[in-house]
Parts: structure tokens; C-alpha cells; sequence
């Protein structure tokens, strides 16, 4: 009698043991498993700001070449050519004025 409640003693702990190895075992799969994940996430999301960079290099330069568009463009606006595409000029300039006090103003500036 004594030696069977010896055995289920036994068993139980075996039996706790494997079960608590196969909870440790899980969990050092499922870590395992989130390590590689993280991992690769690094890795693509490394390779994505790379072409990030790669592309707001080119953003830049498109930028760069438009702006000295502009400037070019800009040299060439006259009072003329204005007046060439239908444009036609105001007599009555007005200028928003912003005084000591920081109130806006508005003032006709009369020629």
C-alpha cells in the first residue's frame, strides 16, 4: 500500500515535469519564433529606408532643377510681357500694413 502511494507520487511529479518542461519548451519556441520575426522586420525595414533615401534624393534634385526653372522664368516677367498675356495693371495699390502694436492696417498708397 505504501509503495503504491509512493508510485503516484512519483508519477505526479514526472508528470508535473513534463509539463512544466513542454511550458518552457512553448514558450522558448514562441520567443524563438518572435525573435526571428523581429529580426527580419529589422532587416526589410532597413532595406525600406534605404530606398526612402534613395528616392528623396531624387525628390531633391526635381526640386533643385525646378526651382532654377522658376528663377529663370521669374527674370523674364515684365510689366510687358504681363500685359501680352491679359493681364492689365492696377491703379489703386492697397498694402497691408503691420504696425509697432502688431494690429493689421490696411493703407491705400496713393501716386
Amino acid at each position: 500500500m505504501v509503495t503504491q502511494i509512493f508510485k503516484k507520487q512519483i508519477e505526479r511529479i514526472e508528470y508535473r515535469e513534463k509539463s512544466i518542461f513542454w511550458i518552457f519548451f512553448c514558450i522558448f519556441i514562441f520567443f524563438l519564433f518572435s525573435y526571428g520575426f523581429m529580426v527580419n522586420r529589422t532587416i526589410a525595414n532597413a532595406i525600406d529606408k534605404q530606398q526612402i533615401e534613395e528616392e528623396i534624393l531624387i525628390l531633391n534634385s526635381d526640386i533643385n532643377s525646378m526651382e532654377s526653372n522658376y528663377l529663370g522664368l521669374k527674370k523674364n516677367v515684365t510689366i510687358d510681357f504681363a500685359i501680352a498675356k491679359g493681364f492689365i495693371k492696377n491703379s489703386q495699390e492697397k498694402y497691408a500694413v503691420i504696425s509697432i502694436n502688431n494690429s493689421l492696417s490696411l493703407s491705400v498708397n496713393e501716386n
